[in-house]
């Protein structure tokens, strides 16, 4: 399941690109609310609960917030900075998520496993690349994908946390709608209502495939798993996401893509198996 969240990660990578005649708090906004409504469907569709008491509605609306965090600064982030540089900077996250789930929910990782998470990290760094010349238009942009790592360590930390009080689906549906919901009124205030036929199909992707998909399958593995170990996995967004990037939008990658990726999957090795 993480595996196969993390393939659609690294599509949505560029597909952001493809949404930007639109805000990112639009392109957010709008994939939050069709990721919710569509994996609500599928809540209908099982029989899980869609309707919820206010006090489930009042414990999973700070996880909706947060949600909205990370994607936003995640989103954003690519207006300032390379693929490459946004990927890096928000995993991260593996590190704080390992953290947190110590403190938080009493989960050790063994020290092979931080070694792991640790080769994943360096790993990531050589894939990216370090800019010989940074820009502060590029500061900005890797500080929103810190922003968007602590939030993504948290959204991870939540999700588990939240793994016997909810179904799947209903979960879901829920925290993707309450951040779609927060971000609302800034997609129509500050939005550029640039609507085109690519932004379109750019948006439906990121939120049927990216979120409803990817993202649901990433919450299930969180039911599964130590979340540390899905969120190394799903760091091989990274690697797919530069390829992609090459590829599709030209952005050619150096000759450390082959190094970092070996050192990124010798890291999930780590923490895997």
């Amino acid at each position: 399941m993480a595996a196969a969240a993390a393939c659609t990660f690294a599509s949505a990578a560029v597909v952001i690109r493809l949404a930007f005649d639109l805000s990112p708090f639009e392109v957010t906004c709008y994939r939050s609310l069709l990721g919710g409504l569509s994996v609500g469907a599928l809540a209908y569709l099982r029989g899980q609960p869609l309707r919820l008491p206010p006090a489930d509605l009042r414990r999973l609306l700070p996880i909706g917030l947060i949600t909205a965090a990370h994607f936003l600064g995640f989103i954003a982030a690519f207006k300032f900075t390379t693929i490459a540089h946004a990927l890096t900077f928000t995993y991260t996250a593996p590190a704080v998520t390992a953290l947190l789930a110590w403190r938080m929910l009493g989960e050790p990782m063994p020290a092979r496993r931080w070694a792991g998470i640790a080769l994943v990290m360096a790993g990531v760094a050589v894939l990216a690349g370090f800019e010989p010349q940074l820009t502060p238009r590029m500061l900005a942009g890797d500080g929103l994908a810190l922003i968007s790592a602590l939030a993504y360590a948290a959204y991870s930390i939540l999700g588990r946390r939240e793994r016997d009080r909810f179904p799947l689906f209903t979960y879901a549906a829920w925290i993707y709608f309450l951040a779609g919901l927060a971000l609302l009124p800034f997609a129509l205030v500050g939005g550029t209502y640039h609507v085109t036929p690519t932004a379109t199909a750019a948006v439906l992707y990121l939120g049927v495939v990216a979120m409803a998909g990817g993202h649901t399958l990433y919450n299930a593995a969180l039911r599964r798993m130590h979340p540390a170990t899905v969120n190394v996995i799903a760091s091989q967004e990274v690697t797919g996401g530069i390829l992609l990037a090459w590829l599709i939008l030209g952005e050619v990658p150096g000759p450390h893509v082959i190094a970092g990726a070996g050192l990124t999957l010798l890291g999930v090795a780590l923490v895997v198996l």
